[in-house]
């Protein structure tokens, strides 16, 4: 018994020298209870200081993130949009390039009917004087043309009776040449006739009064015959000229037809060629109308187009004003998370002082626990 009472007193010994310790130990501990409890009041308070500006904070960065989000899909859509009117802009400017291309053309062509049009007008203006000209003419010619028609009816009518006229005068003439040529060969031989009872009465000596008188029946034959003869004559000359006169009336008649059916071709010649000319005319305007019309609708095409580019470029505008604004939410989330990582160093601070905290409460109980075990000890 005694040796375990000496080894239970040396036991003691130990358990004193180490509730000592523990004692010291202990206070140790309950000083730096009471300062982690200081810094764990005062640390409360900053906590939650920082737990609102963390969950403000968190709620910021989330709408951030939220709005950075939709930014990006309307960036990406934007820049979709971007490079699909980037390249109908491109599509645009080509075509505008054709349009400006076929617009000059065009105003090229437009003026070059212009200027055809104005010398096809000068020259209309000079086909309606010539025209009217020509109607006046015409009216003349129509007017000589009427009362050469008369004329030539009447001068039908002439020509026929010369014709009866100039037959009966050429039969008529015939006739006295005959009857000339007949009291020709009569008056010759009683010419003849004459010489030889001339010759008998110079043979004769003394005329009788019968040869006497047969002379003289037959001078006075000779004479009427020659006197009919002159008169044939004359009246030979007379149907000759009067043929003659009739067959220059009968040319001059006939050169006026000829005159009159010339002027008539002229005329229908020169109708044609003014009709011809303002149908040329009325072509050419038309041509140039609806070259004026392809030139309008062009220009409000090209205007259509430009307005369209506009309206792309205003995308555009947008769009860089969207990056813009992405790249300020970058630096504004750039901060924010900045002072998240500031927050979260922080908030790592003070869960080390929660957990020294929960120690020191651990502690404490312990040190309540040990103190009660004391107070209950013999």
């Amino acid at each position: 018994l005694r040796a375990a009472r000496e080894g239970a007193t040396s036991h003691i010994r130990q358990l004193e020298g180490s509730l000592t310790s523990l004692r010291g130990e202990l206070e140790a501990r309950r000083q730096e209870v009471e300062q982690l409890t200081t810094l764990s009041l005062r640390g409360d308070a900053t906590v939650q200081e920082y737990m609102s500006n963390l969950k403000a904070m968190s709620g910021d960065l989330r709408a951030a993130e939220m709005r950075i989000a939709d930014l990006v899909s309307e960036l990406a859509g934007c820049q979709d949009a971007l490079g699909r009117a980037a390249a109908e802009s491109a599509d645009l400017r080509q075509l505008v390039n054709t349009l400006d291309q076929e617009r000059d053309n065009l105003q090229a062509e437009l003026d070059s009917h212009a200027e055809q049009t104005a010398e096809m007008s000068s020259q209309l203006q000079a086909l309606q004087a010539q025209a009217a000209d020509t109607t006046r003419l015409l009216a003349m010619a129509e007017g000589r043309l009427a009362h050469a028609d008369a004329r030539a009816t009447d001068s039908e009518a002439e020509v026929a009776r010369l014709r009866n006229q100039l037959g009966a005068a050429m039969e008529q003439l015939q006739a006295v040449s005959s009857e000339r040529n007949s009291l020709g060969e009569e008056l010759r031989a009683v010419s003849e006739d004459l010489e030889a009872l001339v010759k008998e009465n110079q043979v004769g000596q003394a005329p009788s009064t019968v040869v006497s008188n047969e002379l003289a029946a037959t001078a006075q034959q000779r004479d009427a015959a020659a006197a009919e003869v002159r008169r044939l004559t004359a009246r030979v000359n007379s149907a000759e000229q009067m043929v003659r006169s009739k067959e220059a009336e009968v040319e001059d008649l006939r050169r006026a037809y000829e005159s009159l059916a010339l002027d008539n071709r002229r005329v229908g010649q020169l109708e044609r060629e003014a009709a011809n000319r303002e149908a040329a005319l009325a072509a050419r305007g038309d041509e140039a109308a609806s070259l004026a019309e392809a030139t309008r609708a062009a220009q409000a095409q090209i205007n259509q187009y430009v307005m369209d580019l506009q309206v792309r470029l205003g995308l555009e505008r947008h769009r860089e004003e969207l990056q813009r604004q992405v790249a300020g939410l970058d630096s504004q989330l750039a901060v924010a998370r900045a002072r998240l990582e500031d927050a979260g160093a922080e908030a790592s601070s003070l869960g080390q002082v929660a957990a020294l905290q929960h120690q020191v409460t651990a502690l404490q109980k312990s040190r309540d626990v040990q103190a009660s075990g004391r107070y209950l000890s013999p």
